[in-house]
């Protein structure tokens, strides 16, 4: 299941897979200066939600 983060230094939503050995990570998208803090912390919870829904279907 893909979990999503923000990176705040870099402005970033990041993607990142368990491998068992640890994380893979990816950029998935670099967020435009005007997404704030909190809105690229809901996208990431949304979509890691998402991910969630899709993996038990």
């Amino acid at each position: 299941m893909t979990k999503y983060a923000f990176d705040e230094e870099r402005q970033a939503l990041i993607a990142a897979w368990e491998t068992g050995d640890g994380y893979l990570a990816r950029t998935v998208a670099v967020l435009p200066a005007s997404v704030d803090q909190d809105g690229a912390l809901r996208l990431a919870a949304s979509l890691t939600t998402m991910s969630r829904m899709a993996w038990w279907t």
